[in-house]
């Protein structure tokens, strides 16, 4: 009789435990959940200011850029023989290494 009290206790217990998992596992659920949601919603502001970042330092960089080309273009037109003369030099010194490159084959 001992016995079969002990296993209906253990049986009630068990079944308390089960139900226990059971609402626990919703809650848990719904944490993991409402997390991703968090999550979801953190990354896409991250993203969001990455992307005007992004844009912001594009523009700076090309307005840099048109601003160097432009300043580059005054300078070959007010005075475009040194630019010349080094294109030249530079063409020459890579003649020469492609020449030496050959000989030693």
């Amino acid at each position: 009789m001992s016995e079969k009290r002990d296993e209906r206790k253990i049986s009630e217990a068990l079944d308390l435990l089960e139900e226990m998992a059971k609402s626990n596992k919703a809650e848990l659920q719904a944490m993991v959940a409402d997390g991703y949601t968090n999550l979801e919603e953190l990354l896409a502001a991250v993203a969001n200011k990455l992307e005007s970042q992004a844009k912001e330092t594009y523009e700076e960089g090309k307005e840099k850029v048109i601003g160097l080309v432009s300043s580059v273009n005054k300078m070959v037109r007010r005075n475009p023989w040194p630019f010349i003369g080094g294109v030249a030099l530079g063409m020459l010194i890579l003649g020469a290494f492609h020449s030496q490159g050959k000989s030693r084959k």
